[in-house]
């Protein structure tokens, strides 16, 4: 059990923030980025800023591929990926060939029956239908098999993805468009998989249109599609990033989607949350739970058919909460909470929740978490990683333990053979043991503060400021503020088992704090001396904008003397 415990702050170099301009400077010289305090594109940034899509070194290819497939009106399949960066990948693909006169459809597969990535089978049942170019997103780079099969058939493949180059690649493909190729000379390595597709959908656009309003208008309508992969896939928010993201969420309330659009419908679009825990969750349930398909006819379908869709999308995400909710409680029941990884093992999880648990348990103990299923004699898994270690890497350095393995820095799925996996988990504890020590423990969101604020500093003002520095998200933090109290206000519980806490404080400011009535109950309602770590937010009711506080942690003993700004 977690109990409150006196904080050395005195040493941590924070400083109370009175006024907006010192806050924007803070944030941002604690992020590693104060040389773009004057900066217009971290500001301000336009379409100007995105760079030229032909620095991929076979962009020429792919786009000639393209645009001999519509001059001879041969049938192109998009084939993605089931989560959100793939799903948006192909969505925004599928819109554009279709604007182009391309007869075009797509192939997504299943989680659970197909697994990530291309196999050969597929291909087969393409050559059917007569199919003469593929085009990848989200997914390929590491399919030599599948797409040596395709050439076999006839079929041309085009790979655009943006996860972790192994030594081999597929030397099949017509080509082959990722930022992390080694040694590329396009300037930006973190695209997501829906930036990369948005990468060639440019690159076509500009062979086809030149550098034109039209071509500037198509780079407008696509971009949000680019925006949903970029958060949901948890891509740094620095870059070209940023961009994509900042024009994305501008664009959105005039989408070419209309389910993109009534997803938005009464949603702050001021913060990249609005995809990370909003739309993206709603996509990714049905990939999860059921379908990918049914979140991807929601991207591309008419004003009938939406409502629909996004009835069943909202009914999948619902239980999707209500299975990650069970099986996280039941990790966190029996895990060893002291091995670094945690591991979690179950015979019963769903496939899609595996990942979504990993995380929660990544969080929850600040260290990496791996979630796995056992089935016919494999375990299929999820690794989360919260912090510094490459969680990709590492299983690149024991990857002749795993039948097949993928991921980013902080997210990787694998299976491997039941009679190999003792041995997998044992190396990758001593790797993670390595690399992080033995005494990984839980993040600790005081370190990760930003400055000390107080309740007089807390208005509209400074939180609409505050929304000026976004998109935050991954590689950009979400500022967390230290809110100093003289002493508690009044506050009651809420929920099952009183585990939240809401506050009655003064200047009708809303304070809340989610899952830590536990710990509000070790504190007397006398007591001096306490501090919030929080987050900022506002919302509207009635037509009413209020600042809302999200309490993080809380600190006992909080030093009554901190420096003040210069």
């Amino acid at each position: 059990m977690r109990t409150l415990q006196k904080q050395n702050l005195e040493t941590k170099g924070l400083v109370e923030i009175r006024d907006i301009a010192e806050m924007r400077r803070i944030l941002l010289d604690r992020r590693g980025y104060a040389d773009l305090l004057d900066s217009r594109v971290f500001w301000n940034p336009t379409l100007d800023d995105l760079h030229d899509p032909f620095l991929f070194p076979q962009m020429e290819e792919a786009v000639a591929r393209v645009l001999l497939a519509r001059d001879n009106k041969e049938r192109v399949v998009i084939f993605g990926d089931y989560d959100v960066d793939g799903v948006s990948s192909t969505a925004l693909l599928l819109r554009f060939f279709l604007m182009l006169g391309i007869p075009v459809s797509y192939r997504i597969p299943h989680r659970v029956t197909d697994g990530y990535g291309m196999k050969p089978y597929f291909f087969d049942e393409l050559a059917e239908k007569q199919v003469k170019l593929v085009i990848s997103v989200d997914c390929g780079t590491r399919d030599i098999a599948a797409i040596r099969h395709a050439k076999s058939l006839g079929i041309d493949v085009i790979i655009t993805d943006h996860h972790a180059v192994p030594e081999f690649v597929p030397e099949e493909a017509v080509a082959l468009i990722t930022p992390k190729l080694r040694d590329t000379p396009y300037p930006f390595h973190g695209l997501s998989g829906s930036g990369t597709a948005f990468k060639l959908l440019s690159a076509v656009a500009l062979r086809i249109y030149g550098d034109t309003p039209k071509y500037r208008e198509i780079l407008t309508s696509f971009i949000d599609f680019a925006s949903l992969g970029t958060v949901a896939d948890m891509m740094p928010l620095t870059g070209e990033n940023r961009t994509i993201v900042k024009l994305g969420l501008k664009q959105m309330p005039y989408s070419r989607s209309p389910g993109l659009r009534k997803l938005i419908v009464g949603k702050s679009l001021a913060s990249a949350d609005v995809i990370g825990f909003h739309i993206g969750p709603r996509i990714n349930a049905a990939g999860r739970i059921s379908s990918a398909e049914i979140a991807l006819k929601s991207l591309i379908c008419s004003e009938i058919q939406v409502d629909a869709l996004l009835t069943e999308i909202e009914a999948l995400n619902e239980e999707r909460k209500g299975s990650t909710q069970h099986f996280l409680q039941l990790a966190l029941d029996t895990v060893d909470p002291l091995p670094t990884p945690i591991f979690f093992v179950s015979d019963e999880i769903h496939h899609g929740i595996m990942g979504l648990v990993a995380g929660r348990l990544a969080e929850h103990f600040g260290k990496p978490a791996i979630a796995c299923v056992r089935h016919e004699g494999k375990y299929m898994g999820s690794a989360r990683s919260p912090g510094e270690y490459h969680i990709t890497q590492a299983l690149d350095r024991m990857a002749d333990c795993f039948v097949a393995f993928g991921g980013h820095a902080q997210a990787a799925g694998f299976t491997v053979l039941e009679s190999r996996f003792p041995e997998f988990r044992k190396r990758i504890t001593a790797d993670a043991e390595q690399v992080l020590g033995r005494n990984s423990g839980k993040w600790d969101k005081v370190q990760q503060a930003d400055g000390i604020i107080t309740l007089r500093t807390l208005d509209l003002k400074f939180v609409r400021e505050l929304e000026s520095v976004w998109p935050f998200g991954m590689g950009f933090r979400k500022p967390l503020f230290i809110l100093r109290l003289d002493e508690l206000p009044g506050w009651e519980y809420m929920g099952s088992g009183e585990s939240h806490v809401r506050f009655e404080a003064p200047q009708g400011i809303k304070i809340v704090a989610f899952g830590l009535g536990p710990l509000m109950r070790e504190l007397d309602r006398r007591e001096k001396n306490i501090a919030f770590v929080v987050e900022l937010d506002r919302e509207t009711w009635l037509k009413k904008e209020s600042v809302v506080v999200f309490v993080r942690d809380i600190i006992r003993n909080f030093p009554e003397k901190t420096e003040k700004s210069q």
